[in-house]
């Protein structure tokens, strides 16, 4: 895919592209992916709350600070970023929608989800982050966690399907946005 979308071909001065889903459903291969095809850099939200937990901090010190410092890269940089992140809260959401408009970003949401089995199958078979939980279960602890406060407008996906196939309907949704 030789495919790039610049963040200029939009209104907005920027694009935050939120990767959302549980844990295992394929949110970071597909952020990786996306990130190479149109040059933005990934922010993995695990990796920053990791190493701050691995720093010592508390754990909500940490999901904070990970949070700013993506804001971070956004504001200063004013690149346009993909953050893989769970997303399974609403403040978090909210967080997100008052941040990106206070910088004239657009906002993007691609929630990733995929059978229980194949969600099983993976993180079974990845090395895990000290921030990542190790069931099924969501960040949270609820397994029955619900993605209903997604935005109108987010691109749902079942990565299930081939990532070059995901990646296509991601470019097609970031262009028609």
């Amino acid at each position: 895919m030789n495919r790039r979308l610049k963040a200029s071909s939009m209104s907005a001065d920027a694009t935050l592209l939120m990767m959302a889903g549980l844990p295992g459903t394929g949110k970071s291969t597909l952020a990786l992916e996306v990130g190479k095809v149109l040059g933005w850099p990934v922010i993995d939200k695990d990796v920053f709350k990791s190493t701050l937990l691995e720093g010592g901090l508390p754990e909500a010190t940490a999901a904070s600070l990970a949070y700013e410092l993506s804001e971070n890269l956004l504001v200063r940089q004013r690149h346009s970023v993909i953050l893989d992140t769970p997303l399974t809260y609403k403040g978090t959401l909210g967080r997100a929608q008052e941040f990106a408009g206070s910088i004239n970003a657009a906002l993007r949401v691609v929630f990733c989800h995929c059978d229980a089995d194949i969600r099983d199958w993976r993180m079974n078979r990845r090395s895990g982050k000290v921030s990542q939980p190790k069931g099924l279960k969501d960040p949270g602890g609820n397994p029955d966690v619900s993605f209903s406060h997604l935005p109108d407008g987010t691109l749902r996906v079942d990565t299930s399907q081939p990532v070059d196939t995901l990646v296509k309907q991601v470019l097609t949704h970031l262009q028609s946005s």
